[in-house]
This record gives C-alpha cells, sequence and structure tokens, in this order.
C-alpha cells in the first residue's frame, strides 16, 4: 500500500473515527484503524465491535492495500503536522510508513485479516431525517438516558419511534428517575418505525458529533438487530439494544389545570447558585417552597451549610414545598431555549412536568425527592 493525502483531509475524518476505537481496550486490534486504499479512495474505519464509524477519503493511490495501525497515534501525529501538508502513507512489512517533507514515522501494523469483520445487514426499512431534525431528537432526550444500567440495560440509550397517535417522529430517554421526549415532523417513510428501536448511548453521541454543522439530511438505515447512519462521505453503524422498551407515556402525568411559570433565566441562575451547597450534600437535592408571592429555593448539607434563593412570581397555586435533583434541574435548563419555563404539578407527589411554552416538542419529567 501507497498513497499521498491531504493532511486537512485525513485529519477530519480521524478526527471523529478515533473516538469509536478504544484507548484501553485489551483487544490491541480495537485500537487501530482499518486503513483500505484502493482506486481513488482511501477508506478509514474503526470499531468498538458495537458501534463502527468509516468514511471514504479521496487521495492518490499509487499501490493498493490494506492496514490497520493504532487510530490515536495516527491522529496524534496527523493534527500536529502543518496545515496543507501532503502526507505519504507506505506499507512496509509489518509497519506503515508516514512522511511528510522531512519528517518521518514508522507506526507498527496489523493485517486486515485480524480486523473485526463487517456485520451482515440488511435493510428493513429507511428513511432520510434532515439533520437538524436529528440534532433535536439527540440533544433534547439523550442527556436523560440512563449510562451503564446493567439491569436496566434497555434504558442505555434513546427510544426511536414513529408515534402514530400524534404523527410525529419521537425519541425518549429515561433513566427511570427523569424522562425527556422530544417530537419532530416524520420524514417520508419513517412509518416502519412505529415500532421504535432503541439506539445505544455511544452511537447516539457520536451521531450527534457527525451531525455538528451538518445540514443536508441523516439517511437512517434499519436491520434486524443494527442500525446504520449515512452522513455526507461518513457511515455510523451500531447494534440495537435488544429488549422492550417501557410503556414511558405511563408515566408522563396529564396536564391539568394551570401551570407555575417562571423567569426561565432568574430560575436556571438560582439553581445554579444553589448547586454550590446542594451538589455537597449526600442527597444533591434542593427544596422547592412556593409560598404566595415568591418561590424559595433552598438547599442545606449534611455539615449544615446553607443556601437560598428567592424568586418573586406571580401565581394561582397552593402553597406548598417538593424537593428535587439539582442536576437534573440545570440539565433540563439547558434545554430551554425560550424566556419562560413552566411547571405542571400533580395534584398527588407525584411526576412533575417541565415545558419551554415556545417549544411545546419537548417535554421533560422529574420524579421529585425527599430532602
Amino acid at each position: 500500500m501507497e498513497l499521498r493525502i491531504d493532511r486537512t483531509k485525513l485529519l477530519n475524518s480521524l478526527s471523529h473515527i478515533q473516538q469509536v476505537a478504544e484507548r484501553k481496550n485489551t483487544v490491541e486490534i480495537l485500537r487501530n484503524v482499518l486503513l483500505e486504499a484502493h482506486g481513488n479512495v482511501l477508506r478509514a474505519t474503526a470499531t468498538d465491535i458495537d458501534t463502527t464509524v468509516s468514511e471514504a477519503i479521496e487521495c492518490t493511490i499509487v499501490e493498493p492495500g490494506e492496514k490497520t495501525v493504532s487510530a490515536f497515534m495516527l491522529y496524534d501525529i496527523v493534527r500536529k503536522l502543518p496545515d496543507g501538508a501532503e502526507i505519504v502513507l507506505k506499507e512496509d512489512n509489518d509497519s506503515l510508513k508516514i512522511t511528510v517533507g522531512r519528517s518521518f514515522f514508522r507506526l507498527a501494523a496489523l493485517p486486515k485479516a485480524d480486523f473485526p469483520a463487517e456485520d451482515q445487514f440488511v435493510v428493513q426499512g429507511h428513511c432520510h431525517i434532515p439533520a437538524a431534525d436529528m440534532r433535536g431528537l439527540i440533544e433534547n432526550t439523550l442527556f436523560a438516558a440512563a449510562a451503564t444500567s446493567e439491569v436496566r440495560y434497555y434504558l442505555n440509550g434513546i427510544f426511536l419511534h414513529y408515534h402514530a397517535e400524534s404523527g410525529k417522529l419521537r425519541a425518549v430517554g429515561t433513566n427511570s428517575h427523569r424522562l425527556a421526549k422530544h417530537d419532530t415532523t416524520p420524514p417520508e417513510g419513517s412509518e416502519f418505525l412505529s415500532q421504535g428501536v432503541i439506539l445505544p448511548r455511544k452511537a447516539v453521541a457520536e451521531l450527534r458529533r457527525l451531525i455538528e454543522g451538518y445540514e443536508g439530511s441523516v439517511l437512517l438505515e434499519i436491520g434486524e438487530a443494527n442500525a446504520r447512519f449515512t452522513v455526507g462521505s461518513v457511515i455510523l453503524a451500531c447494534k440495537l439494544i435488544a429488549g422492550k422498551y417501557p410503556d414511558y407515556e405511563r408515566v408522563i402525568p396529564a396536564l391539568e389545570g394551570v401551570p407555575l411559570e417562571l423567569d426561565a433565566k432568574a430560575f436556571f441562575d438560582g439553581v445554579g447558585r444553589i448547586s454550590a451547597i446542594s451538589n455537597a450534600s449526600q442527597n444533591n437535592g434542593v427544596k422547592f417552597i412556593l409560598g404566595t408571592e415568591s418561590l424559595c429555593l433552598e438547599a442545606v448539607d449534611q455539615d449544615k451549610n446553607m443556601g437560598q434563593e428567592e424568586i418573586q412570581v406571580s401565581h394561582e397555586i397552593s402553597p406548598f414545598d417538593i424537593g428535587f435533583n439539582t442536576t437534573y434541574l440545570q440539565d433540563v435548563g439547558q434545554r430551554i431555549g425560550g424566556d419562560q419555563v413552566q411547571f405542571w404539578f400533580p395534584r398527588s407527589n407525584g411526576a412533575v412536568v417541565l415545558m419551554d411554552p415556545e417549544a411545546p416538542e419537548s417535554l421533560f419529567v422529574l420524579m421529585p425527592m425527599r430532602v
């Protein structure tokens, strides 16, 4: 294998491909990137078995071939090379030589045969989702999904489905203590998602990085047990999380009565200041004390350190106290783009709904906590 490639093109590709490879993986080949040079294209691929990212990059190929080398080492070398440089990659027995001007590197290489084979993929349904809509689905739900639950493994990602009753494409994330739901206009042909799929957290996070600043559409293809996203010249494939997603609609309370509407900036700024105390406590909680004309946020830690924030508010709700996790409140605050935030409180001490009245396509549910 021998080829010449523009440094910027290779760097752009490696910058997201190396995110999938695992630096500390005990299996050496999973720390590598597969380089396949054929025709006038270099295809770079990295995988952790569950998630795979590959991209085709234009280049000048002198001699075709395939090799795998350390994804992180190759990325680190390329990003430190000067802008506009032309990189020469040349196979040399069990190594890959990298030459740029007077700079020379030699990386140990492993054969393509050692690299995990690509999963069989039979497309059962597909649709094109505008990147802006895909970003909305991810940004407003992934934060609420469980991170590493081994018992409720089906919560370790987002549930993407066509919601027939509302006629929307919907994403949901939950860890059983909080829930986030976001709807968007369904793209043509998305009805095949009526049963829904559970997309794993790592793959969704990587997809979000891929579509940053991308203005085209994302091709989503679903197979029997896997999904594939095509973003321009980049292909991301992942295994779906098996299992049945819980009936999330049962935990979303009906919006009855009138909401408590607060100035979003004043409220979330106050929560941010109170978190200096609450984050030091064992339960990370803040007490929400609603009076007749004001809302008091209060936190006390185990050492009796205390903080209070008072917000003037006009409302028609009977005074009461309730507790929340400050981190969960702050996470919702990052998704509230309007001037106001609405709190819909249940008749009993149950789940609370938060909404941005200017963005009704998103809804957030928090379970109260004892503070």
